[in-house]
């Protein structure tokens, strides 16, 4: 058992990430992700956004400059429109080019679509018909 030095409550050890795979942080897995959230939000937020990718000038060709007045500018996912705490780069594969600026969810969906737009439209193709689950092979 130990003590997480936020919540102050007593948690076993699987409740804890482990550093170097053996110490377990002070923090309990569950405030760890909020504090970790609130950090990440508060610079969005106050216009730092060093955190987001350092290797922007040698992956795209895009300055840090470029890179911050360009989030400023775009404050919501180009997919879903909810509000980025850390805004992820969308870039085509193939290419290497930005395409845009999207959220974590959309980024992965993007990405486990392998990039294909038909997939994304034959899953939502798929959603339309089965949304309530009343048309579900039995």
């Amino acid at each position: 058992m130990k003590s997480c030095c936020d919540c102050k409550q007593s948690k076993s050890l699987n409740q804890f990430y482990l550093s170097n795979g053996k110490y377990p942080h002070p923090r309990c897995k569950s405030c760890e992700i909020k504090f970790n959230y609130s950090a990440s939000r508060k610079k969005y937020i106050s216009g730092d956004y060093s955190y987001i990718d350092k290797n922007l000038k040698t992956r795209y060709g895009l300055s840090e400059e470029e890179r911050n007045k360009w989030f400023r500018l775009q404050p919501d996912c180009e997919v879903c429109g909810e509000m980025m705490i850390k805004p992820h780069i969308d870039h085509s594969h193939s290419r290497n080019v930005i395409r845009g600026l999207i959220c974590n969810r959309c980024n992965l969906m993007i990405g486990m679509a392998k990039d294909d737009p038909n997939i994304l439209l034959a899953a939502a193709d798929y959603l339309k018909v089965r949304r309530d689950g009343t048309d579900a092979v039995a």
